[in-house]
């Protein structure tokens, strides 16, 4: 199987987010980059990576725009690169721009559209401050990276921002970013891609009053394939907008970090953390950009929060939705005959 293990956010304040979310969530820094497309910062939790993102022009942002703000593109690390562009590309996903560099295991990201036009980059040897299996014989660490040093004043007016907001060095919580959303026209269809092409279980399906769905996990993290009911349901979306829609993070106390992310920026959008019989639930926020985030505090189905050390945590998956089982074989016989 392969790992979801990086998510990437187009932002305009690189070094500010990446305060909010090491000074929050205790997420690490792993880096920086000056490229060709974009110049940002990556953090880590340790297991999972996120990319903090500025980009150059229009057309290094992928089809965004440089100004564009929100999830951008999210990343799969895998073994054979070739083997599966063919596999994505015969599942009607297309390759975008980017090739394989095994030199000195050199990093590099090829990038491609999905079915649903959004972009995913696959490597072999993972993103900065990522672990491919934690926990596992087999797992694969890739280190951090260095930073760039014109971008010293950037580090340094941005740590004194969080500080002036209250924040020390020490981090609030120590948090998991173990889901992330789309918001597609055919979650069956997607999952039907994703499973085919990497891997990817099934793990329960959602009929709510935002959103019908299905959960994919690779064992770690999940991915939320989501249809929204209304406008109001896509939370600042339409209920058609297709991408990346938010990602969630796994914390102990949802209350408390709800202060937390009030106090540096940030803003509650809707939900109430809910510890019923370990009821499944979803606090929506705004973190400082308007990006959307949960917070839970016991997991999205098939997710793992702290993979290999002994207080993990392992959240169930759901059950399947009886009405949309037509919707399952209906997916499978397109894909058989397309």
């Amino acid at each position: 199987m392969a790992e979801l293990r990086h998510i990437a956010m187009s932002v305009r304040h690189p070094w500010l987010t990446a305060e909010f979310y090491k000074r929050i969530f205790g997420f690490e820094a792993a880096g920086e980059t000056d490229s060709s497309l974009a110049e940002g910062t990556f953090v880590s939790d340790g297991v999972f990576g996120l990319a903090l993102l500025d980009f150059k022009s229009d057309a290094a942002a992928q089809g965004k725009g440089k100004d564009f703000v929100g999830l951008h593109h999210f990343g799969i690390w895998v073994d054979d690169i070739e083997g599966t562009r063919k596999r994505i590309e015969r599942a009607g996903g297309q390759w975008l721009m980017g090739e394989p560099d095994y030199r000195h295991n050199a990093q590099y990201e090829v990038k491609f559209l999905d079915i649903n036009g959004i972009v995913l980059d696959l490597v072999h040897n993972g993103w900065a401050g990522t672990q491919r299996r934690p926990g596992r014989p087999d797992n694969e660490v890739s280190p951090k990276r260095g930073n760039v040093e014109r971008f010293a004043e950037r580090r340094l007016r941005a740590a004194r921002t969080m500080e002036e907001r209250g924040f020390g060095e020490q981090a609030k919580c120590r948090g998991a970013l173990r889901h992330f959303a789309m918001s597609v026209p055919d979650p069956w269809a997607t999952a039907d891609f994703y499973t085919r092409v990497f891997g990817f279980e099934i793990v329960g399906e959602t009929d709510s009053s935002l959103a019908e769905g299905v959960f994919l996990s690779d064992g770690v993290i999940g991915l939320a394939l989501l249809h929204y009911k209304s406008n109001e349901a896509a939370q600042g979306k339409s209920r058609d907008f297709v991408g990346l829609h938010h990602f969630g993070i796994w914390v102990d106390q949802v209350e408390t970090t709800q202060k937390w992310i009030e106090q540096a920026g940030g803003r509650w959008i809707m939900g109430e953390a809910d510890y019923r019989d370990n009821a499944a639930y979803e606090v929506k926020f705004h973190d400082i950009n308007d990006v959307v985030l949960d917070l839970v505090h016991n997991g999205w189905p098939g997710t793992q929060r702290r993979p290999g050390e002994s207080d993990n945590q392992i959240s169930p998956k759901r059950g399947l939705v009886p009405r949309f089982a037509d919707r399952r074989v209906k997916a499978k016989d397109a894909a058989v005959t397309g």
